[in-house]
């Protein structure tokens, strides 16, 4: 199973750690997250961040619509 999160952007389901909105991004725990890991932005805006083993991804979809996709998807 993947996930479309943007763009052209599809990644592996099973590598997804989190997705989080970007409403939560000002807090401690979650700034030095956003700072000290490799990012990538998929699109211009930013409505949700979703965690990788490798990297954090700026997501333009909202995290409700993501988990929705998630949901919808037989593993």
């Amino acid at each position: 199973m993947h996930l479309h999160i943007g763009g052209t952007k599809i990644i592996p389901g099973r590598d997804i750690i989190g997705i989080f909105s970007m409403k939560i991004q000002d807090k401690t725990c979650n700034r030095e997250l956003l700072q000290y890991s490799p990012t990538e932005n998929v699109g211009e805006e930013k409505a949700s961040f979703v965690v990788t083993d490798e990297k954090v991804y700026f997501s333009p979809i909202a995290p409700a619509t993501l988990l929705k996709r998630l949901k919808d998807k037989p593993f």
